[in-house]
């Protein structure tokens, strides 16, 4: 435990300084066997990023045969783009502050670079602090992939939470979150681009907030002109509406952003290493401890608000009773306008964990993603924020966990046929009712 927390707080502290690109961090290490003797070891390997985020600098030990271990210094510096293959685009290297002729960096980047090998003689893929425990290849491997579906389980809870609000206030579902999320994630890059060079920290900390405001904005509004209209409908109105507003979202997405898919450089994706066994490390990077951070911040709030506040005790009162809670002066479109905002405002952080984390947008992701968190929601119990919860890190884990053991092609459909499972033998979900019918809303 004492490792653990004295890891979390290296991993904290590394986040006030300047962010590093890992994939520009890889590259200048690979180069170091090419600049180096045959035979000759590396350690102790310090990785530092450049202001403009266009270089790296590695202050490093080396000994050759027959020689000294001796420090070195190695700066790489990259061209300027938002392209992820532009930034891997060497423009100088430097060497103990002699910097390589054109000539010289041309052949390196031709003949070593783009090759295979460069990326097997890597002498330092991870960080590590202090002593890391040895386990078996077998469970080093089930670690990483834990670690690997923290992301996706905080983007599909998140996201549960949202059907579930809705689904739990009026029985219906909003088949456009998937749609308010990506437009969430679209809303981080604006951030990202716009505040330029300042501390990541400030970065990440204005996308999710610019993403938030985004969606819940976009959520009111078209709650008051798709949802309001339809409120007293019966039947299924209200689903081929949402059905609607989710195509109509996905082409106002395609449109303004275009149809190609979106690249950022990673935030605080330096991987460090937690365990290790023979010929595998167990790695963690800060990023996924933030987001794993902000979608436990983010429930923790979301139950207090439904327990503690009087939105919250509104919200039960109207989904336990709507004519009752109207009597008692519950406003039944007040409560409503404020449920989808909060929703919408979830569908958002969840928008840009997937801009921040991955670095990769598309707005096709949406569809799927939206019926992936859909799934989550009914496995932990539509209607149970908690459940909810519970249901998207149940998804994440069973999503990685698939691709990780088994063929990757048979995952979808093995997510959907627990989707199945559960509308047949429990439509209420882990946590929700246990009979075959609903309860009534």
């Amino acid at each position: 435990m004492l490792r653990l927390t004295v890891l979390l707080a290296c991993l904290l502290l590394s986040a006030c300084g300047q962010d590093i690109d890992s994939a520009q961090s890889r590259q200048c290490r690979e180069l170091l066997p090419a600049l180096s003797q045959d035979s000759t070891t590396f350690d102790t390997i310090r990785t530092y990023g450049d202001a403009d985020r266009r270089g790296v600098r590695l202050r490093y030990f080396a000994q050759g045969p027959g020689q000294l271990r001796r420090q070195h210094t190695l700066h790489c510096r990259f061209a300027h783009s938002q392209s992820e293959s532009s930034t891997l685009d060497l423009t100088s290297v430097t060497q103990d502050e002699v910097a390589l002729l054109d000539s010289q960096l041309f052949f390196l980047k031709r003949f070593w670079l783009e090759t295979p090998d460069a990326e097997a003689a890597d002498p330092g893929a991870a960080t590590q602090w202090g002593q890391v425990p040895h386990v078996s290849l077998p469970l080093a491997y089930f670690l990483q992939q834990w670690l690997n579906a923290l992301p996706l389980s905080a983007i599909y809870g998140l996201l549960a939470a949202a059907y579930s609000l809705v689904y739990g206030l009026v029985g219906r579902i909003n088949f456009a979150f998937g749609q308010f999320a990506i437009l969430g994630g679209y809303a981080a890059l604006f951030a990202v681009i716009l505040t330029g060079h300042a501390p990541p920290m400030l970065i990440i900390i204005f996308a999710i907030g610019l993403s938030t405001l985004v969606a819940l904005i976009f959520g009111t509004t078209t709650g008051e002109w798709v949802f309001k209209p339809l409120s007293s409908a019966t039947g299924q109105q209200g689903l081929v509406a949402t059905i609607g507003l989710a195509i109509f979202m996905s082409e106002f997405m395609r449109l303004s952003q275009g149809s190609g898919s979106t690249w950022l450089a990673g935030f605080f994706n330096t991987p460090v290493i937690v365990a290790q066994a023979v010929g595998f490390s167990v790695t963690i990077t800060l990023i996924s401890l933030l987001v794993g951070g902000l979608a436990i911040v983010s429930a923790c709030i979301l139950l207090w608000i439904i327990a503690r506040t009087s939105f919250g005790r509104s919200w039960r009162a109207y989904s336990d009773d709507p004519l009752a809670a109207a009597l008692f002066g519950v406003s039944a479109w007040g409560i409503f306008a404020q449920t989808f905002a909060l929703a919408s405002a979830f569908a958002g952080i969840s928008g840009s964990i997937i801009t921040l984390y991955y670095g990769n947008l598309d707005y096709t992701a949406s569809l799927t993603l939206g019926i992936r968190a859909l799934v989550a929601a009914i496995l932990g119990g539509i209607g149970s924020i908690p459940g909810a919860f519970i249901g998207g890190i149940a998804i994440g884990i069973i999503e990685t966990m698939w691709s990780a053991y088994f063929p990757l092609a048979y995952r979808d459909v093995v997510i959907f046929g627990i989707l199945i499972a559960i509308l047949v033998f429990r439509p209420g979900g882990l946590f929700g009712f246990g009979d075959l019918t609903p309860r009534r809303v």
